[in-house]
């Protein structure tokens, strides 16, 4: 998955800034709490170590979740759903039995990844989207 879609799901899907971290060193540094600190250039959270220093990488139990939940909220979780669906059917996950196990699957939609280390969902919620014209 490129940077152009993980963005298009953070920011549109997601409702998150894709931060732009600066470092800022202050000019007048001469006390002792004067110190350098990085900020988003566009919501101007600071990095605080806690928060997320890097930008979504899809590749997680919480994106995914995160990501599921959005569809929920937005209306557009059965549609990508029965989608997705369709999607195991044509992949090598698929072992015959179109009756088979719901958990297969479940597992295939939310556990596996992609060889770039994106989860299937993640990747599939960036097609739906793209054919979606959200």
């Amino acid at each position: 998955m490129n940077e152009s879609v993980k963005r298009f799901l953070t920011e549109k899907v997601l409702g998150e800034c894709w931060h732009e971290w600066k470092h800022i060193i202050p000019e007048d540094r001469d006390g002792y709490y004067d110190y350098d600190y990085t900020i988003c250039t566009k919501c101007k959270e600071k990095w605080s170590g806690i928060n997320h220093a890097v930008q979504r990488t899809f590749a997680t139990d919480a994106d995914v979740m995160d990501l599921m939940r959005a569809m929920v909220k937005q209306g557009k979780w059965v549609r990508f759903y029965l989608t997705a669906i369709d999607s195991y059917y044509h992949s090598s996950a698929y072992k015959g039995n179109r009756w088979g196990m719901t958990a297969d699957k479940i597992d295939w939609l939310f556990l596996s990844t992609e060889p770039d280390g994106v989860r299937t969902f993640a990747r599939l919620a960036g097609e739906f989207y793209k054919e979606d014209g959200k």
